[in-house]
C-alpha cells in the first residue's frame, strides 16, 4: 500500500501549531482474510512520515475491518 496525503489548515487553525500544511508519505502491508473463517476481514499496517514548516516526524498505524 502507498499513500500520499496534502493537508491544509484554514481558518483559525492556520499557522496556530506553528505551520499551515503538512505533507504525509506513506507505505504499509495490507492482509485480505476474507476468504477465511475469521471475525477481521481485512488488516492494514502503515508507516506515515509527515513533513512541513517547523515539523516532521514518523507515525505508524494499525488499521483492522469487521
Amino acid at each position: 500500500v502507498l499513500e500520499y496525503a496534502y493537508t491544509r489548515f484554514l481558518g483559525d487553525l492556520e499557522g496556530t501549531l506553528g505551520f499551515e500544511d503538512i505533507h504525509s508519505f506513506g507505505f504499509g502491508l495490507e492482509l485480505d482474510s476474507s476468504k477465511r473463517d475469521m471475525v477481521v476481514d481485512r488488516t492494514r499496517l502503515l508507516a506515515r512520515y509527515r513533513v512541513g514548516n517547523n515539523v516532521d516526524g514518523w507515525a505508524l498505524g494499525l488499521a483492522v475491518s469487521f
